[in-house]
């Protein structure tokens, strides 16, 4: 499935940049923003959708503002334990996508 394979890829950008990326988590995680905000769980199992749509809300929780969406603006407030704990599940999301890529491909 095509779109799997973009889903993946998209995903496995977003780890190399949050393993490699400067900064702390939350800067990291500010770099990868697009990334996972432009990702639809719609070729995605029920149980991964969930993960996706709750890393995608708690990166963006706080953003909405009377006059608008102020992008970042949840990072800027959030605590690096808080960056790291969604870090680790965007880490495992796309370790078990690549998980179903392999079944895909063995079908």
């Amino acid at each position: 499935m095509a779109s799997l394979l973009y889903f993946n890829e998209k995903l496995s950008d977003a780890v190399i940049e949050l393993a490699t990326g400067p900064g702390d988590v939350r800067s990291r995680l500010y770099s990868i923003l697009p990334k996972i905000l432009i990702l639809s769980g719609h070729s995605l199992p029920p149980e991964l959708k969930k993960e996706l749509n709750w890393i995608q809300d708690k990166l963006t929780e706080k953003d909405k503002t009377q006059y608008g969406y102020d992008l970042g603006r949840t990072l800027r407030r959030m605590r690096n334990n808080t960056g790291s704990k969604i870090a680790e599940r965007i880490v495992d999301l796309q370790f078990r996508v690549a998980e179903l890529r392999k079944e895909e491909r063995k079908e």
